[in-house]
Order: C-alpha cells, then structure tokens, then sequence
C-alpha cells in the first residue's frame, strides 16, 4: 500500500487516473485521448474536482487540530 498507492486510487476511483497493463492498453488508452472529443475536457472537469475535494478534507483535517495545538501553545 502506501501513500503513494492510496493517491493512485483515489485518482482512479475520480475517474483522472488510469491503470493499464500491457502496451496494447496504453495504446488504446492513447488512441482514446486523440480520438475521442471531449475526453481530455472531462478528466480536467474530475481533476479540478477532485482537488477542491481534497484541498477542502485537508483544510478539515488541520482546522481542528490547529485549534487544539492553540490551545496548548497559549
């Protein structure tokens, strides 16, 4: 697992990550950006999506915690 491995499927599960095995999927994978209009617009769509998501979880994760370390450094 990891960290790293945590941040790659949760760009999976956003719908801007893409996993592909063989060389044959990365291909088809690329053939899909080129081809396909409106593709490349939707993942930038999830992608700004997904990082006001996660920009707002951090900001709720610290915001509590920095309220209990003022407490303790006051």
């Amino acid at each position: 697992g990891g960290h790293f491995y945590e941040i790659q499927k949760l760009c999976e599960r956003s719908g801007v990550g893409f996993r592909v095995k063989t060389s044959e999927e990365l291909a088809q994978f690329y053939l899909r950006v080129l081809t396909e209009e409106g593709f490349l617009d939707n993942v930038q769509d999830r992608t700004t999506e997904l990082l006001d998501r996660e920009r707002g979880a951090l900001q709720r994760t610290v915001s509590p915690l920095a309220t209990v370390l003022d407490g303790i450094v006051d």
